[in-house]
C-alpha cells in the first residue's frame, strides 16, 4: 500500500506559518537508478562498493533507505524507442518494504501527434501495471529543457487522460519545474504560460493535483522558499485553479567541497550541507509543502560528463571517486547531511503540524500526543518560545542527545524537547 496523502491547508500569517502535513513527507528522488552517467562510470561506481550490476546497487540503497526510514520515493521511467524502461524487481522490494512510489512518465520531446495514440496506449499499460503507484508525474523539468509550452501542454493532455482512463484515483503532479539555481523567474514564466494552455484546453479547477519545484544552488536558499511557494500559489490563482493544489519538492540538494560547476560557486563544508538539508525541510513544510525530497542520495561521477560537477557533489554518501578519494574516504561514506536527515526522519516523522514561531524557530507537532518538537538555530535576535521550560532534552544533527538547563544557538540547527 502506499502511504496516505493529505492536501495541504492555506499558509498562516508571517508571524507564525504554519502547515498540516501527511504522515510521511520524507523521501528520496531517484535511489537504485543512474541518468545522465555512462555505463563506464557507473561500473565505476559499482567497482567502488566491490559490486558487479544495477541489481545488487538497488539492494545495497534499499540498505541505506532502511537506515534513513524514508518513506517514499521518486521513480522515473523514460520513454525510449516507444517502450518504457522499468524496474520491475526493484519496484516490487520498494512496495515490499512499504516504501511507496510517485511515478515519474519521461516521454522523449518531441511527440510527434502521428505516434501519440501509440504513446498513449503505452503510458495505460505502463499505469496498469503498477497498480500500487497513486501518483504520477507528466514528466519533468520541461521549463530547463526549452519544450515550447504549447508543446509541453499537448503531451501533458494525453498523458492525464491516459492515466485518469486507468487510475481515477491516482493524483497527477506537472512536470518537475527547475528553479533556477542563483535567483531569476524562468520557471514561473514557463509554467504560467503552461497552465494557461492547459485551463483553457480543459476548463477544469483541477487538472492537476500537485506542483513540484526543485530547488538547488548554495547553501542559504532556503530563504527563498516561502517567495517561490507563493509565486506559483499565485499562478493558481490567476488560471482559476483549486486553491488545495498540493505543492512538492521531489528534487532539493546542495553540495559538499568545490564543484568545478557553476564555476563561482564557493567550497561548502558536510557541515553547511546538513544544516542547509534540514532547514529547508522545516522552512518548506511549514509554508505547505506536503513532501520534500532529496537528490540524489549516493553520489553521481561524471553527470552530464562534467567531471565534479555540482551533481557529482550532491549525495548523502560518497563514492570514493571524487576529490574525497585523495583523503582516503571510501565509497559508502555516509556524510554529516546523511545522519542529519536520519535524525530529521527520526524525530519529525508523522508530525501534524509545522509552525514557524519566528525566524530560525520552527515547532513539530504531532497527532498521537507526543510532545512537541522544537528545530532551532541562531537567526535572529528572537528569544527561545516560552513553551521551552529549563530543563531540556538536545538532539544534535548527528542523532546525539544530552539534557541541558540552557542551550546557546548558532548556524546549525538543533533539536530541543523539554526534559
Amino acid at each position: 500500500m502506499t502511504a496516505p496523502l493529505v492536501a495541504c491547508a492555506e499558509p498562516g500569517n508571517d508571524e507564525a506559518d504554519d502547515h498540516a502535513a501527511g504522515s510521511a513527507p520524507y523521501g528520496l528522488y531517484a535511489p537504485g537508478t543512474f541518468e545522465q552517467t555512462s555505463f563506464e562510470n557507473v561500473d565505476l561506481i559499482y567497482a567502488q562498493l566491490g559490486l558487479e550490476s544495477l541489481e545488487q546497487f538497488q539492494d545495497y540503497t534499499l540498505g541505506l533507505i532502511d537506515d534513513l526510514g524514508i518513506s517514499w520515493v521518486r521513480i522515473d521511467f523514460y520513454y525510449i524507442d516507444s517502450e518504457f524502461i522499468e524496474y520491475p524487481d526493484y519496484m516490487q522490494k520498494l512496495h515490499d518494504r512499504g516504501i511507496s512510489v510517485a511515478g515519474c512518465i519521461r516521454p522523449a520531446f518531441p511527440v510527434a501527434t502521428a505516434e501519440m495514440a501509440e504513446f498513449e496506449a503505452d503510458v495505460r499499460q505502463l499505469v496498469a501495471e503498477h497498480d500500487d503507484v497513486e501518483v504520477w508525474q507528466m514528466d519533468n523539468e520541461p521549463d530547463l529543457y526549452k519544450y515550447p509550452p504549447a508543446e509541453y501542454v499537448e503531451v501533458f493532455i494525453a498523458m492525464e487522460h491516459a492515466v485518469r482512463d486507468v487510475c481515477p484515483g491516482c493524483r497527477i503532479a506537472l512536470a518537475g519545474a527547475a528553479v533556477p539555481f542563483n535567483g531569476g523567474t524562468r520557471d514561473r514564466e514557463y509554467f504560467s504560460q503552461v497552465m494557461s494552455g492547459i485551463a483553457a484546453r480543459t476548463g477544469e479547477s483541477r487538472p492537476f493535483d500537485i506542483v513540484d519545484l526543485h530547488l538547488y544552488g548554495r547553501a542559504g536558499n532556503y530563504v527563498t522558499i516561502p517567495g517561490l511557494m507563493d509565486d506559483y500559489r499565485r499562478l493558481f490563482d490567476a488560471n482559476g485553479f483549486d486553491g488545495d493544489i498540493s505543492i512538492w519538492f521531489t528534487e532539493c540538494a546542495t553540495y559538499t567541497g568545490a564543484p568545478s560547476q557553476p564555476p563561482d560557486y564557493p567550497p561548502q563544508t558536510e557541515e553547511e550541507q546538513a544544516a542547509e538539508l534540514l532547514k529547508r525541510f522545516a522552512t518548506a513544510a511549514a509554508e505547505g509543502a506536503e513532501r520534500i525530497s532529496w537528490n540524489r542520495f549516493y553520489e553521481n561521477h561524471q553527470y552530464g560528463e562534467s567531471a565534479n560537477g555540482y551533481f557529482d557533489n550532491t549525495g548523502l554518501v560518497y563514492n570514493g571517486l571524487g576529490a574525497e578519494a585523495a583523503s582516503g574516504t571510501p565509497a559508502g561514506t555516509k556524510k554529516k547531511a546523511f545522519f542529519a536527515y536520519a535524525t530529521l526522519v527520526r524525530k519529525t516523522d508523522g508530525y501534524s503540524l509545522v509552525t514557524r514561531l519566528a525566524p530560525g524557530q520552527f515547532r513539530y507537532e504531532f497527532p498521537d500526543g507526543r510532545e512537541p518538537v522544537y528545530l532551532l538555530w541562531a537567526e535572529a535576535d528572537a528569544p527561545l518560545p516560552p513553551e521551552l521550560g529549563e530543563r531540556l532534552s538536545i538532539t544534535d544533527f548527528m542523532g546525539q542527545s544530552r539534557e541541558t538547563d540552557g542551550i546557546e544557538l548558532d548556524s546549525m540547527p538543533i533539536f530541543v524537547e523539554n526534559a
